[in-house]
């Protein structure tokens, strides 16, 4: 079946990027619509002009900057869907996370890990954690300055944050998020937590010691921060 002729909308927002530095054809264009990562071209331009409005052309700039380096989307689609929270956009996200969270656990031979408090099922999920992590290889690039790298190339300059995480692959960040990843929080604890995050950020002491101040003034209050956050949960209970 022959494909239908690229829409003005589509040309328009590959011309958009060719502007700036980057390639896109009109095929890829609309596999990022597709995949909700750009809304319906009707809302793409300014009113009563041709011009793609400011927030479309970031999205697109992102999305061909990470395209450009052959990778999937990953962290940049995830991203976007968040940021979105449409009925649509949390489903795909909720889909991509299981898909991402079961494949190391597949990889290692982990179908099932015993539950509960008990020594023996502690020892069973630190023991699945090592397994995850052998022999895997870790990357030791700072991904958020390589991404604002990509972005300057494009013209566009990235807000900073000032708790971003430069890699989430740093090596002091894989045992304990294999732990979290199994176990839930509950398996490490905040202190162990916030060591880690201080061999991964060292230039970010003051947000580590703000975290813990927070944990320390809820603790007293009788509040577990941790049962309430995200790391809660093991991979078991999101993916079911």
């Amino acid at each position: 079946m022959a494909r239908t002729k690229p829409s003005t909308a589509h040309l328009a927002l590959v011309r958009a990027l060719k502007e700036h530095g980057l390639k896109a054809s009109p095929t890829q264009v609309e596999r990022w619509q597709q995949n909700s990562w750009l809304p319906r071209p009707s809302g793409w331009f300014e009113p009563d002009s041709s011009t793609i409005q400011p927030h479309i052309l970031r999205r697109a700039l992102h999305l061909a900057i990470t395209a450009r380096q052959s990778r999937g989307m990953g962290w940049i689609g995830w991203h976007l869907w968040a940021a979105d929270a449409t009925p649509d956009s949390a489903q795909r996200l909720r889909s991509a996370l299981i898909v991402s969270l079961e494949r190391p656990l597949a990889r290692a031979g982990v179908d099932k890990i015993p539950t509960g408090n008990s020594d023996r099922a502690f020892k069973a999920r630190q023991a699945a954690a090592t397994r995850m992590l052998r022999n895997r290889r870790l990357p030791r690039r700072d991904l958020d300055e390589t991404l604002r790298a990509h972005a300057a190339e494009a013209g566009l300059e990235l807000p900073r944050s000032p708790g971003a995480l430069p890699n989430v692959f740093h090596p002091a960040l894989m045992a304990p998020g294999a732990r979290m990843l199994l176990g839930g929080a509950a398996d490490l604890g905040i202190e162990e937590l916030l060591a880690a995050l201080k061999q991964a950020m060292p230039n970010h002491t003051e947000v580590i010691e703000h975290i813990r101040e927070e944990h320390r003034e809820a603790e007293l209050a009788g509040t577990d921060l941790l049962a309430q956050s995200p790391w809660a949960q093991t991979a078991f209970e999101i993916c079911s």
